[in-house]
C-alpha cells in the first residue's frame, strides 16, 4: 500500500468534497431521468397495448 502523508490527506479532502458536491446532483439527476423514461415507455406500452385490444375488438 502506499504510504499517504497528512499533507496529501489534508489536500484531497476539499478536492473530495467539492467533486461530490457536483457529483450527487449530476447522479441524482441521471437516476430521475431514466425513471422518467421508464415510466414514460410504460406508457407508450400500455397505449399501444390497449389501442390493439380495440381494433382486435371491432
Amino acid at each position: 500500500m502506499i504510504p499517504l502523508h497528512n499533507a496529501t490527506i489534508e489536500a484531497m479532502i476539499p478536492i473530495l468534497a467539492i467533486s461530490l458536491t457536483f457529483a450527487i446532483p449530476v447522479i441524482v439527476l441521471y437516476y430521475n431521468y431514466q425513471h422518467k423514461k421508464n415510466v414514460m415507455n410504460e406508457r407508450r406500452l400500455m397505449i399501444e397495448k390497449g389501442s390493439l385490444l380495440r381494433l382486435c375488438r371491432k
